[in-house]
């Protein structure tokens, strides 16, 4: 059983403009740690955490699932999908009714999942695991994200500006980019964190992914919407505007520029709600990230008056 013990530690100034703190040597001994070996600080505001980093490597999650209950299209996705967001490194299944043909199922919904691939399949087993770079983090994939979003707007100006519709087909295959980097942003903090509450980056990344599904609607039907082009284009771009900013006032932490964001989609609120129905999906969620940043925002502001 682990033992919890505070213990209180000072802070000592080397070399002029380092700190450094001495650890305590049974917990070195506990972890066999020597000089040289490597430590893991995970940062969480004003707390630190540290563990071995041969630890960190070595705490792999395993699943292993002896029976699937069905092996429809949908549910398998779903099934394998949950797995995967959950932050299981490694998943086996063992189950003496699959098929080369469910086999090929797996293999397809593999692909759609970053860092996940087929190490072994049998005709009674097939093994999952996970390679994604452990120095993948959230912000870099919501990051992705949030380009992901821009550069669809711009395929759907540039369709219909120059009249071309091969962009509207780049625009649709970028939504399903969209998605597997959902998918890996909350497998990500569902590795890491222990808490049943939502993060901002993960609550951000389903506003992404929801902008992303409504984006890739308004480019199957956008020829059926009945709006004067020059209209349209002036609405899409001024929300493009105001979804770079409200992205840029969630990566500032910044109060200002949040509620500035938050009073401009306001204004803009009216000519929206005329737009079609994928244009105020995307609006809602634009909302959302700028409530989003204005939250952030003042907690960061309250954590460091403390």
């Amino acid at each position: 059983m682990n033992t919890y013990v505070m213990d209180v530690r000072k802070l000592q100034l080397i070399g002029g403009s380092s700190f450094m703190i001495s650890l305590p040597k049974n917990w070195i001994k506990e972890n066999t740690l020597r000089q040289g070996d490597e430590i893991v600080l995970s940062v969480d505001g004003r707390h630190i955490k540290l563990s071995p980093k041969k630890t960190v490597e070595g705490d792999k999650k395993k699943v292993h699932i002896d029976k699937i209950i069905k092996y429809d299209d949908e549910f398998l996705f779903r099934f394998i999908l949950s797995l995967y967001l959950l932050g299981f490194d490694e998943i086996v299944i063992q189950d003496t009714t699959i098929t080369p043909r469910i086999a090929v199922k797996i293999s397809e919904i593999v692909k759609k999942l970053n860092g996940l691939e087929i190490t072994h399949a049998s005709d009674e087993r097939i093994i999952l695991k996970c390679f994604t770079a452990s120095e993948m983090d959230s912000t870099t994939l919501i990051y992705r994200m949030a380009e992901i979003v821009t550069e669809m707007m711009d395929s759907i100006d540039n369709a219909l500006m120059f009249r071309d519709f091969r962009e509207i087909n780049s625009a649709i295959k970028l939504e399903e980019d969209s998605d597997r980097l959902y998918y890996l942003t909350t497998r990500y903090e569902n590795k890491i964190s222990k808490l049943s509450s939502e993060s901002s980056d993960k609550l951000v990344a389903k506003a992404l992914e929801e902008i992303a599904d409504s984006l890739a609607e308004l480019c199957l039907k956008i020829t059926e919407y009945n709006m004067d082009t020059r209209e349209f284009l002036n609405l899409l771009r001024e929300m493009r505007n105001l979804f770079q900013s409200a992205f840029q006032a969630y990566i500032d932490k910044d109060i200002r520029s949040s509620e500035s964001v938050m009073n401009n989609l306001k204004k803009a609120h009216p000519r929206i709600n005329e737009a079609p129905f994928p244009l105020q999906e995307t609006y809602r969620c634009m909302k959302m990230i700028a409530e989003t940043a204005f939250n952030d925002a003042i907690r960061k502001s309250v954590i460091e008056y403390l």
